[in-house]
């Protein structure tokens, strides 16, 4: 299975997110949806970068130096 790390934007807030996931574009429309605690106040959020890994554990290490 394959895991990235992404990075969401509000305009609203001005603000970034940074997470992980094996399906981005899902985990999005969870973020927009107000799924997320975290997130839920700043809708709406949009994609704006995707770094691929092949395995869960580096995509944790790349956020965490993200």
């Amino acid at each position: 299975m394959e895991y990235y790390v992404y990075i969401i934007y509000s305009s609203s807030r001005d603000k970034y997110y940074i997470g992980y996931s094996s399906d981005p574009e899902g985990r999005l429309l969870k973020h927009n949806l107000g799924a997320t605690i975290s997130t839920k106040t700043s809708k709406p959020w949009v994609l704006v970068y995707k770094e691929k890994f092949t395995d869960k554990a580096s995509a944790i290490k790349r956020e965490n130096q993200i």
